[in-house]
């Protein structure tokens, strides 16, 4: 009775360890056969397995957004060589002509601050040649009409530019400001 004993949990521990070693190699024999069956061809499964396997990567591949986030998610090392050395020439190139690109804005930024100052001059020369400073916008043009919407109206009647309206409006004196 004794040896019954003590053979009754060496005998669990073996039925443990045979149940887990079955376990795993069962595993690997299944994982194996579906690899042989579906990516190698070398054995031929029908059944579930194979359409499993086969559904599993079609829903992968022919799902745009799931190609989508892989492509995104991949990285470069994944790209053969001559795509790699066509995209680095690429970005060479790109670089090189963003750079003259803002080498060239850099050039007409200039052109146009010198013409801007230019036309700055030229409008302070113009005002005190023709006396525009005097001009007097709130005061009254004829009656209850504005120097102001005179210009306004002239403007929309007969599409005259601003300076030429305060000119053509300053031809009377009340709408020459007088000198404090």
């Amino acid at each position: 009775m004794r040896d019954e004993v003590a053979e009754g949990p060496h005998q669990s521990r073996s039925f443990l360890r045979d149940l887990v070693i079955g376990l795993v190699f069962g595993v690997l024999l299944v994982s194996l056969s579906a690899s042989l069956d579906y990516y190698h061809g070398i054995i031929r499964i029908e059944g579930t397995t194979h359409r499993t396997c086969k559904s599993a990567v079609d829903l992968l591949t022919n799902s745009s957004a799931t190609a989508a986030s892989v492509d995104e998610a991949s990285d470069p090392k994944y790209r053969d060589r001559s795509e790699l050395e066509t995209l680095t020439r690429n970005m060479v190139y790109l670089k090189e002509d963003y750079e003259a690109k803002v080498s060239e804005l850099k050039g007409l930024q200039d052109q146009i601050d010198a013409i801007r100052q230019d036309h700055d001059d030229v409008m302070r020369k113009a005002n005190d040649l023709l006396h525009l400073d005097k001009w007097c916008p709130e005061c009254k043009w004829n009656g209850g009409v504005t120097c102001e919407g005179r210009v306004d109206f002239l403007r929309r009647t007969y599409n005259t530019n601003l300076k030429v309206g305060m000119i053509s409006t300053m031809n009377r004196d009340s709408c020459i400001r007088s000198p404090p």
